[in-house]
């Protein structure tokens, strides 16, 4: 496979995992509510579902593996580029998900059809990165990627692997970057989980109205993702920039 069709092949599958991924967002807090569940268990979940992310592996931090895998396979004159669409087909599907998901809502039964078609979507998405992960171990990248992988997840479990690759950061080097990352995600989860209380429970807003408003987040983003590249060639004779 050229590489050329794996970069396009590697924006279909992020599409659909930022798309199924989003189907979720305008109905989830409905759900919870219906089922008695307090706010404060609500906020509950998300933490326990970013602690699954911290030790599950490669089956949640897809869009890292995506990352990884793009930067490998594109040249390296166009990773700004490369980088900026991968952030922009995320922004379209984040824009369409919410608008479809938010509307399935509003049947009876929505949130189980829409769980059905999450599942087939991240089934499929497993299955074809599994594949193209099978089809490309032989590659000079994917070789150096996986090699320090498999030594130090011998005997280990993952959660201990990621303590461990933490201990290993120079953290007086790179503090501020991780914690401008903590904040920013931070802020980002603290948006979205009270943007949705805020128009169902003050507003009444309807999750197909909530799927609007999630994907003017997308629409940002698709929009600002597109221009990386663009701004990246302001930077092309910059040797700290590469």
């Amino acid at each position: 496979m050229a590489n050329a069709t794996k970069v396009k092949f590697l924006y279909a599958l992020n599409f659909m995992d930022i798309f199924g991924f989003s189907l979720f967002m305008p109905l989830l807090f409905d759900h919870l509510r219906s089922l008695q569940v307090s706010h404060f268990t609500i906020g509950l979940l998300g933490s326990i579902h970013s602690g699954l992310q911290l030790i599950s592996g490669t089956c949640e931090h897809v869009q890292t593996l995506f990352a990884s895998l793009i930067a490998g396979v594109a040249p390296s004159d166009k990773q700004s580029e490369v980088q900026g669409r991968v952030a922009s087909i995320a922004g379209i599907a984040f824009m369409i998900g919410p608008i479809i998901g938010g509307h399935l809502g509003e049947y009876n039964n929505g949130f189980q059809y829409v769980c059905y078609i999450c599942s087939c979507i991240f089934i499929i998405n497993f299955v074809n990165v599994k594949l193209f992960l099978s089809n490309s171990h032989k590659t000079k990248h994917i070789k150096k990627m996986k090699k320090p992988t498999d030594e130090k997840g011998k005997g280990k479990s993952e959660f201990f692997r990621v303590i461990t690759d933490l201990k290993n950061i120079d953290w007086t080097l790179y503090w501020d970057i991780f914690a401008f990352k903590l904040f920013c995600d931070f802020t980002v989860g603290l948006h979205y989980q009270n943007l949705q209380i805020l128009l169902k429970e003050y507003y009444n807003v309807t999750s197909s109205k909530v799927g609007y408003i999630l994907a003017l987040a997308g629409l940002m983003g698709a929009a600002t993702g597109f221009l990386n590249g663009w701004i990246s060639k302001f930077y092309k004779n910059d040797k700290n920039h590469a």
